[in-house]
């Protein structure tokens, strides 16, 4: 039975940890494939997603032994990554050129690979991806209880990926959720059953989730203030000061400290410190009525 020693016990539990804190699986696989690398003492790692429905891959993350990024998944065997899909298996070989099977591989031949090492990863009982270690030099580290650790790490990663996925889809679904109950949630302060009243509705939920300037347009006295003040009810920033400011109010001459505020002895008069409207309504939302008029 193998056994995992100190070292890589201490590396899988510092993957662990940062796994379990990861929202993408890419953040973290990075760093992961980087300690893979340098422990094993090979040349490249490989995380690639296998694309079912095209029968291809996509590269999750590929480092090197200087820390450098891969982009070109064709510096990589798609045939060993195709067998591994096939088999479902992880493989271990210590001289692949020496295989009639293996050596045949244009990219195992162009790219001098002597040894390999690959483990399926699986999400939900799933093929999901491959991760593939490969050396042209040093094949010493390739050996039965490296392929175990790494499966471990293979493990580690899937149940990573399961949770993310998880996570991704209660994402999608609030958001499929939150899009129906914005085109039917009536707004209290705005009435009418109109087909353009619902969309105005829909239109505030959306932009509601987003901190994008709105531009509000209309005639006088349809009500911009409360879509303003409805798009921030419903906003993440319902909690921090909503202000509104009637620009046809503001002289010119007493604008820009009227907006901008001003520091003491900026100006005659300018006894204290004022704070602008911008900062006042900071991390809240500023409404600008008819700012045409300025």
């Amino acid at each position: 039975m193998n056994n995992l020693t100190k070292e890589q016990m201490e590396i899988l539990f510092e993957v662990s940890k940062n796994l379990n804190l990861a929202e993408d699986i890419s953040s973290v696989v990075e760093k992961s494939l980087d300690w893979i690398i340098k422990f094993l003492q090979v040349e490249r790692a490989i995380f690639v997603k296998y694309l079912i429905d095209e029968n291809d891959f996509t590269i999750i993350s590929a480092r090197n032994l200087k820390k450098e990024t891969i982009s070109d998944l064709h510096l990589f065997s798609s045939g060993i990554l195709r067998e591994i899909v096939k088999s479902k298996k992880p493989l271990l070989h210590h001289d692949i050129q020496s295989d009639p099977h293996f050596s045949q591989y244009e990219s195992i031949q162009i790219h001098q690979i002597k040894s390999i090492l690959g483990v399926p990863i699986f999400q939900s009982e799933n093929l999901w991806g491959v991760i593939l270690v490969d050396s042209h030099k040093n094949r010493i580290n390739f050996t039965e209880d490296n392929l175990f650790f790494l499966e471990f790490f293979g493990s580690l990663i899937s149940l990573a990926l399961n949770k993310i996925i998880q996570i991704q889809n209660l994402k999608d679904e609030y958001e499929i959720l939150s899009n129906r109950l914005g085109a039917i949630d009536e707004i209290p302060e705005i009435v009418g059953v109109s087909q353009k009243t619902k969309d105005l509705s829909r239109m505030i939920h959306k932009v509601a989730k987003t901190d994008a300037t709105v531009l509000i347009t209309g005639e006088s006295g349809v009500g911009k203030e409360l879509v303003a003040n409805a798009i921030h009810k419903l906003s993440n920033r319902n909690t921090k000061p909503f202000i509104a400011q009637f620009c046809g109010s503001i002289p010119d001459s007493l604008l820009e400290s009227e907006l901008f505020g001003y520091k003491r002895g900026a100006f005659t008069g300018a006894n204290t410190d004022k704070k602008g409207l911008f900062e006042i309504a900071n991390e809240g939302t500023f409404f600008l009525d008819e700012i045409a008029d300025i």
